[in-house]
């Protein structure tokens, strides 16, 4: 079953769930925040015309205030979720493919492929899989504290030099004229449209990054020529005076 299937198939209401309020966790405070694939993508990679996608991966990352056993009702439950297991030490790969579930220590791992063929499926779909979808695949730990979950999406792509100069450039733009900022230009990057209408020059070989000041999402692009890498994170879940 493919990426897209399985957003399909993931909810029977497939609108994003509104942010669970602020709990208050053994003196702690706990922060928690959502995203979806769809906006993910798209915030990072708004247009995609011109070129292709080499490599891509949706993460959420999380970790405990204790290693996961690997074994009991842990170990079962993970069975029962249909993963094919591999276990070497204190480490645990599991694939139920399109997911990846990695366990090592405290630190537990979900991961989803993104290809070429799943961006514009994405961009027509209303159907989102979120970050509590996503998050449904972590092994149940009785007893632990959730301390930190990430998500972290990856696309590399590439094209003919101008245009993917261009299409970083137009994220940025397009990012900045709402909730996003940029932390700092890099020396060289032209950041408004030409007389002619068209995208401000940048470097060949540049790094920069963004934070969207609503949501604490972070987007930052490194290009090389016509290779361009985007990572988008989100913290998830925070845990606040631990």
């Amino acid at each position: 079953m493919g990426l897209l299937a399985l957003v399909a198939s993931g909810c029977s209401r497939c609108d994003r769930p509104p942010p669970r309020p602020v709990e208050v966790d053994a003196g702690a405070t706990r922060i928690h925040r959502s995203t979806d694939l769809k906006t993910a993508v798209f915030s990072a990679y708004p247009e995609f015309r011109g070129a292709r996608v080499l490599q891509g991966k949706a993460e959420l990352v999380r970790t405990l205030d204790r290693p996961v056993p690997l074994e009991g009702e842990v170990l079962e439950g993970v069975k029962k979720n249909g993963f094919a297991l591999s276990i070497d030490g204190g480490s645990l790969v599991g694939t139920r493919p399109p997911y990846t579930l990695q366990v090592d220590g405290p630190r537990v791992v979900v991961s989803i492929p993104v290809v070429e063929a799943d961006i514009g499926k994405l961009l027509n779909t209303p159907m989102a899989q979120t970050t509590e979808q996503i998050a449904l695949w972590f092994p149940k730990v009785p007893g632990a504290t959730v301390i930190d979950e990430q998500f972290h999406l990856r696309l590399i792509y590439d094209s003919i030099a101008w245009r993917s100069g261009y299409l970083a450039w137009q994220m940025v733009d397009l990012n900045t004229q709402g909730s996003w900022r940029v932390e700092q230009y890099p020396e060289g990057y032209e950041r408004t449209r030409r007389p002619d209408g068209g995208g401000g020059g940048t470097p060949l070989a540049y790094s920069i990054a963004l934070v969207d000041t609503n949501t604490t999402a972070r987007i930052e692009v490194h290009r090389d020529g016509g290779f361009v890498q985007l990572d988008y994170v989100l913290r998830t879940e925070e845990l606040v005076g631990h």
